[in-house]
């Protein structure tokens, strides 16, 4: 009787060590750059395991390296299940071919920075044995060519979905697995660091969306259009999918282009149990943060490394360049739309990285650091204000300067150009950075417009959720839907109408809108703060549009044809009156870049007579800027061409001739003197540049004489 509580110990211990280490059969195998580990899992998997690695075989994980922890809605391929809920990883094969992985298998990607011959093992988080069939029977021949064999995404479900009298969208779902590391620059050539040490390894998803089978994708070049989910439970990749409701609101279909659905998921587990909801915002996370059982805000001392938008570049890199549309699309004609957190990271990657988007739609954005939540845990609070590794003109970017709308990241003076929608029914006592009070939006639109960037801003009677914005809601009392979607529908957000922009070209930057000069005060007027207070719907800038087919953009001069919309198929963006007045900004100039203090002529011509209609000089600003104030913008079909010049340049070119470059069409007058005494100046020649934008000929003086000196007077009009 007394051995009992010893044999029944003994017995105890045989039923749990199979449950301690359920995981078998663990192989690996080195193929398109990385190193794929496989193991069983059994049908009750723990929520981690630790993968280890070594030149030798080992029994023990002292005896190893750590290099990852995979939780089990990676491993098992969780996102994934959203497309297909009974989808497993698929993953290449060193002989080219793809191994998909059954129901009860688990996956952890390792990305080696150079060849090396290696034992791989899994094993139960907080275990340290390795029993036999726990690690690869062999040591795991590893390559590292990232010239040859770099690393790659993967296809893991292929298909197409049908939509109502739309034909059917052909679709491909992506992975790819990430490399994380404590040395944010410790990259390969191939391959940047786009995680911190404790998610080494963790899978993220996105999906490619084709135009419908009735049109097809286009044999030239087309635009691509990135979509961010929110920040919800609901927010993924799978909800832009064409036959889907949710996102149907925006504007999201493929059309003439392909879409390119991104996830925003980066799995934490706390007692023993994987988080449902972690998003990054699209931004990052603090370097030293725990993928298990991590603290609360991270400490003062914390930095922010940008691992999502660094991820979001570098696929979008891929599949400009290595994927099956490689060579297919336009990579100039490239842009960016979200709503909510979806349409923070639109804001952020349009000022991060401004050379690689055309334009942005923001779609009730968050505007400013959320403060509340999972974001508080991954990149700290505005009162924090973290630091980040990232540099803009010798000063250190600080976490509330990624949060807020008004800061640029980029070294690039200019952003892509962008479009805010927002609510004014607004209101969420969750994330109080949404609602249309909380946040001050009026305030920040007023900050927006006088940054003079020349976004534009949009705001109607819509709430939150992007399906409430074509019904009325009995709560709150006010209405809540957005005048903007419904009874028609803007255009202007459109992912197919982004298409006509293009990143490497300019764009007059729109600001101080006044569609009402009589009335004092910006018109229409946005309000107070309340969401009682203004007008009920409006925009500044967003009525404007101009021909990006007509720009110049030289060395010497800068034009644009601007007018106001009034030929949309789409009502509401039409503008109801018949002229607006505003300032313009000269944005992402390619060529007409003059420098600090130059004087610039410009001229505002009607095109349909070519009557001059306004006119003046500017200095250029700070920071190499262009700006025309006042000018009276037209309704379309009456378009307007503004003209912006460096005066014409003057030189002797022999003894007896000149030669005059400049912008065609400017009246010059050339003027001699003997003396350059006060009022010994004479006018001797005047001519209008042609359209070659030179004008050669004989210089005027008299035979023999010591000395003549000439200069030339311009003007946009003849006087």
């Amino acid at each position: 009787m007394k051995t009992f509580p010893v044999i029944l110990f003994c017995l105890l211990g045989a039923v749990i060590a199979p449950a301690l280490y359920a995981q078998t059969n663990v192989r690996a195998w080195h193929a398109k750059g990385q190193t794929w580990v496989v193991w069983d899992a059994g049908a009750s998997p723990n929520y981690a395991y630790s993968v280890y690695r070594s030149a030798i075989t080992f029994t023990s994980t002292a005896q190893a390296t750590l290099c990852g922890t995979p939780l089990n809605r990676e491993f098992n391929a969780t996102r994934l299940k959203l497309a297909d809920p009974n989808a497993t990883w698929r993953v290449p094969m060193p002989d080219g071919s793809t191994y998909q992985l059954t129901a009860t298998e688990g996956l952890f990607v390792y990305t080696p920075h150079a060849a090396a011959n290696e034992y791989f093992a899994v094993v139960a988080y907080g275990t340290t044995a390795v029993p036999a069939g726990m690690i690869t029977t062999n040591a795991v021949v590893q390559g590292c060519d990232p010239v040859n064999d770099p690393v790659q995404c993967h296809v893991q479900l292929q298909g197409t979905l049908p939509v109502a009298g739309q034909g059917s969208f052909p679709y491909t779902v992506y992975a790819m697995w990430v490399d994380g590391r404590d040395d944010v620059n410790d990259a390969r050539p191939d391959f940047p660091v786009l995680a911190n040490a404790p998610k080494n390894g963790a899978p993220h998803m996105f999906a490619i969306y084709e135009p419908s089978s009735l049109t097809g994708l286009p044999a030239t070049p087309f635009p691509a259009t990135l979509q961010l989910h929110g920040g919800g439970s609901w927010g993924h990749y799978w909800g832009w999918r064409p036959s889907y409701t949710y996102y149907a609101n925006t504007g999201h279909l493929p059309v003439r282009g392909i879409t390119i659905a991104h996830d925003d998921r980066v799995y934490r587990a706390a007692q023993g149990t994987v988080s449902e909801d972690s998003p990054s915002y699209w931004f990052g996370w603090y370097s030293t943060m725990p993928a298990i059982n991590p603290i609360g805000q991270p400490p003062d001392n914390a930095v922010v490394v940008p691992y999502t938008l660094r991820r979001l570049i570098w696929i979008q890199d891929w599949i400009e360049t290595r994927s099956a549309y490689a060579g297919r699309i336009d990579a100039k004609r490239v842009s960016v739309m979200g709503t909510s957190m979806g349409g923070f990271g639109t804001h952020l990657l349009c000022r991060y990285k401004p050379e690689r988007f055309s334009a942005g739609s923001a779609f009730v954005p968050v505007m400013g650091n959320p403060d509340t939540g999972a974001s508080m845990k991954w990149f700290g609070s505005s009162t924090q204000n973290l630091a980040t590794v990232d540099v803009r003109n010798g000063v250190t970017l600080r976490v509330n300067d990624f949060c807020s709308p008004m800061v640029q990241l980029s070294p690039l003076r200019d952003r892509t150009f962008t479009r805010f929608y927002r609510g004014r029914q607004e209101v969420d006592n969750e994330l109080t950075k949404y609602g249309w009070e909380d946040s001050d939006i009026p305030g920040q639109y007023r900050a927006l417009n006088d940054l003079g960037v020349g976004v534009h801003l949009y705001w109607d009677d819509r709430d939150h959720g992007p399906t409430g914005w074509t019904t009325d809601e009995p709560s709150p009392p006010e209405v809540d839907i957005g005048e903007w979607v419904t009874p028609v529908r803007t255009e202007r957000g459109d992912a197919a109408y982004q298409a006509k922009y293009r990143s490497d070209q300019s764009y007059p930057g729109i600001f101080n809108d006044d569609q009402d000069t009589t009335l004092a005060g910006r018109q229409p007027d946005i309000g107070n703060g309340s969401h009682t207070n203004g007008a009920p719907w409006g925009t500044w800038g967003g009525y404007y549009d101009w021909d990006t087919t007509t720009i110049t953009d030289n060395a010497t001069q800068w034009a644009c044809t601007l007018f106001l919309v009034g030929q949309s198929t789409r009502s509401v963006d039409n503008y109801p009156g018949t002229t607006s007045t505003c300032d313009v900004s000269v944005r992402k100039p390619q060529q007409f870049k003059p420098v600090t203090g130059t004087m610039l002529l410009w001229r505002f011509t009607r095109l349909s007579d070519s009557a001059v209609l306004q006119s003046g000089v500017t200095q250029v600003e700070t920071d190499g800027l262009v700006v025309v104030t006042n000018l009276t913008v037209f309704k379309d079909p009456q378009r307007t061409r503004l003209e912006v010049m460096t005066p014409p340049a003057l030189r002797i070119t022999s003894a007896s001739t000149f030669r005059v470059e400049g912008a065609a069409g400017l009246y010059c007058v050339l003027e001699t003197s003997t003396s350059l005494a006060s009022g010994s100046w004479s006018s001797a020649l005047s001519f209008t540049i042609p359209p070659g934008g030179v004008v050669t000929g004989n210089l005027p003086g008299v035979a023999g004489e010591p000395q003549r000196f000439y200069r030339l007077r311009t003007s946009v009009l003849p006087p």
